[in-house]
């Protein structure tokens, strides 16, 4: 099949990068998110709670209060005054002519709606008198005139600068009462924005809307989680454009200019300009809330203060004025980012004095550009975390998440550029915990396996301490080149013991002796490697490095020895045969790895060195010696006891070896030595009577020892036929 290479070297592409797939494979999820493909409510909320916490840092400690707007509260303490609302509307046209005429404040906007006729059950008795009696009609007339309070409240709204405030009804009931003022433009000038839909509203009476000419609504736009962190500067109703309060009040300040929206070039209405004000808005034609500050960052005066004249002209000369209730038994009290409770009236103060600072923020539609460099960055983490150590790829992380979050606050203080940051502080956070997930799932999966590949070879805590860095010690199983030491045992005439004893009491028998010859071997830290019916093969210095590799294997073997004297009367019990065993140990550079087949694999040594040792096991019976060491062992180990054995050269090798036997410590002061020596030098020399003589003593003094034995028949033997040729070598003839 043309496609199956390809298809094989993509797969296996796919498992070796699949952490750097996955982490492509998250940056492309965040897009998704960033762009709205994908909608995840948590990431938006953090957006919003982020908005909070930027906008309450960048607030001084101490808000001051705002010079350009004033509120004129109704409050507990007007209500106490002037009785409970709604007041007669002759007392509200007394405020309006006080705030118009007296202070001449700018503009006045009217958080409240008017949405009925004020009714006054003199006035129609008083209409009935003046038909009946024409004569007292010119004397009732100014009677009249003052009875009809929304025709007084009308004449002082006609002769100030007011915008009536009404709301629209978002939730579906379609009642209509009141007349809405002249809508901004048509629905269809707004291009692809869509403004907050109304099906209904709730305005005021047609004589003081038409009076005051300009009106604006007072509708919140809270978002999920009930906080208003943004005001609808449009609604849409009936396929017309409605200005907010904030917004109307601006256009009456600036004598009643048009509003203009202005495009981008997809077709959104990025904003609205009011003259040379313009006003950022989102894709539903809402602007972000520029609170100055916490509550009562704007300043309150009672409506009874300013219908009383108590204040200086000063205090609200050509200032822009919003009637407002803060009462709390009327209900006009929201949720902020800066306060669980925060009067209406205060929230359009807040937009209102903004647009007169020009200090607006704007949240930018650039999902395009942001999920483009959430994808580049994205995918540079994730192909550069895995290489890195978790340490250095948390800072790495740490400072990524610090531009972004930094960026967001430069923008917001220095543009006023209101940038989300929770999709890609999350993919940063995301990339990192994924990586360091990995990495600790791969190193117990790493552990795992060196637990497996080495478990049975090493003792048990020795696993520990590999398993700190596992990832050393499996490459050590691909094979590498060290100096080691390997010991060989085996059970003499073995095949005796086996025909004399059932199957399963020799099973029983082999457990038992291989068992407790393995805990000598891993209490010195070795290595098995493998069981060869009654031999065994271990091996010391890997894998884990141990610079007393040689001594560690001598120690095991005189502990093996000697512990056969216990373990044979263990088995006498047993009415089992006594066990004697020969150990041949070398030490050298050899290869070390796991090798064997595709179907088949063992973490064992190899070299000239191993087989020399397999070679010093086997002549362990020749010698009738417990154990046999090469050179490279007695060299390693100077301080030990050793007796020289003889001089050797192994079958199928030129190269002559010492073996060397070591000697239990308890053996007492080697005075042997020096007399064993003598032996040696004049059997090397050829001087087999000299050798006869000097070994003498040493076979009376140790008449059950098998070496002085096996030198008493060799030289006996060249006594009686000299060698032709004569180096002093012993020519191994059998493995």
């Amino acid at each position: 099949m043309f496609f199956k290479p390809y298809l094989m070297a993509l797969l296996r592409l796919a498992k070796t990068r699949l952490r750097q797939i996955c982490g492509v494979l998250l940056t492309l999820f965040c897009c998704a998110v960033i762009t709205g493909w994908v909608s995840v409510g948590f990431v938006a909320q953090l957006d919003r709670w982020w908005h909070d916490a930027r906008l309450a840092v960048s607030l001084p400690a101490k808000p001051a209060t705002q010079p350009s707007v004033v509120i004129i509260d109704i409050d507990e303490r007007s209500l106490a005054q002037l009785g409970h609302w709604p007041w007669p509307r002759s007392t509200l046209a007394s405020l309006v002519e006080t705030l118009s005429g007296h202070y001449r404040v700018s503009v006045i906007g009217f958080d409240v709606v008017f949405a009925e006729r004020a009714v006054n059950p003199v006035l129609p008795g008083m209409q009935q008198l003046a038909k009946r009696y024409p004569a007292l009609a010119r004397e009732l007339a100014a009677l009249l005139a003052v009875a009809d309070e929304d025709a007084v409240f009308a004449r002082a709204l006609a002769k100030a600068p007011v915008v009536l405030g009404y709301y629209f009804d978002t939730a579906g009931a379609a009642r209509h009462s009141g007349t809405l003022p002249e809508p901004v433009f048509d629905a269809e000038l707004a291009g692809a924005t869509r403004p907050l839909p109304a099906d209904g509203y709730a305005a005021n009476v047609s004589l003081l809307q038409r009076a005051a000419g300009a009106g604006g609504h007072f509708n919140a736009l809270p978002d999920s989680d009930g906080v208003n962190r943004r005001m609808p500067v449009l609604v849409e109703n009936q396929g017309q454009l409605y200005e907010t309060l904030s917004v109307a009040m601006l256009r009456r300040l600036q004598g009643n200019v048009p509003l203009l929206p202005e495009f981008d070039a997809n077709g959104l209405m990025r904003g609205v300009s009011v003259g040379s004000v313009f006003m950022p808005l989102d894709a539903q034609g809402a602007m972000l809330i520029p609170y100055a500050g916490p509550r009562a960052t704007f300043r309150y005066v009672s409506v009874v203060d300013v219908l009383q004249r108590t204040l200086p002209l000063s205090a609200l000369a050509g200032k822009a004025v919003l009637v407002g209730a803060t009462a709390p038994g009327l209900m006009d009290l929201r949720a902020t980012p800066l306060d669980a409770v925060y009067p209406g009236v205060e929230i359009h103060a807040n937009a209102l004095n903004a647009v007169l600072q020009g200090k607006l923020y704007h949240a930018p539609d650039n999902r395009g550009a942001e999920a483009i460099a959430v994808f580049v960055l994205g995918c540079l983490l994730a192909w550069r975390l895995p290489r890195m150590s978790p340490v250095l790829g948390m800072w790495l992380t740490v400072l990524c998440i610090a531009l972004v979050v930094g960026g967001s606050v430069y923008a917001w203080q220095r543009a006023q550029l209101a940038l989300p940051v929770a999709a890609e502080v999350l993919l940063l956070a995301s990339l990192y915990l994924l990586n360091i997930s990995w990495g600790y799932i791969s190193e117990a999966r790493r552990r795992r396996e060196l637990a497996s590949a080495f478990g049975s070879y090493v003792p048990p805590e020795l696993v520990s301490k590999m398993s700190d860095a596992p990832a050393a010690f499996l490459q050590q199983m691909k094979g590498e080149h060290r100096h080691l030491s390997v010991l060989f045992s085996d059970v003499r005439d073995f095949t005796r013991v086996s025909e004399g004893l059932p199957a399963a009491e020799l099973a029983s028998l082999m457990n038992r002796y291989l068992s407790a010859q393995t805990t000598h071997i891993q209490h010195t830290r070795g290595t098995i490697d493998k069981y060869i019916g009654d031999a065994i093969m271990a091996f010391w210095g890997a894998p884990m490095a141990d610079e007393q590799h040689a001594r560690h294997a001598i120690v095991s073997a005189l502990a093996m020895q000697k512990g056969m004297a216990g373990l044979n009367a263990a088995f006498a019990e047993r009415g089992w045969p006594a066990l004697r065993i020969g150990i041949g140990i070398n030490s050298g550079d050899m290869t070390v790895g796991n090798m064997g087949s595709d179907f088949r694999r063992a973490y064992t040594v190899m070299g000239d060195a191993v087989n020399l040792a397999a070679r010093l096991e086997g002549l362990t019976k020749q010698y009738d010696v417990p154990i046999l060491c090469g050179e490279g062992t007695r060299q390693a180990c100077p301080d030990l006891i050793w007796r020289e054995v003889d001089r050797i050269r192994a079958k199928g090798k030129q190269q002559v070896v010492t073996v060397w036997q070591p000697m239990a410590e308890e053996d007492g002061p080697p005075s042997w030595q020096a007399p064993w020596q003598a032996v040696l030098q004049a059997y090397r020399a050829a001087d087999f009577a000299g050798a006869a003589t000097r070994l003498a003593p040493l076979l009376a003094r140790y008449p059950d020892d098998g070496l002085y034995k096996v030198y008493q028949q060799r030289i006996e033997h060249y006594l009686a036929v000299p060698p032709d040729r004569w180096d002093g070598v012993f020519e191994q003839t059998e493995k």
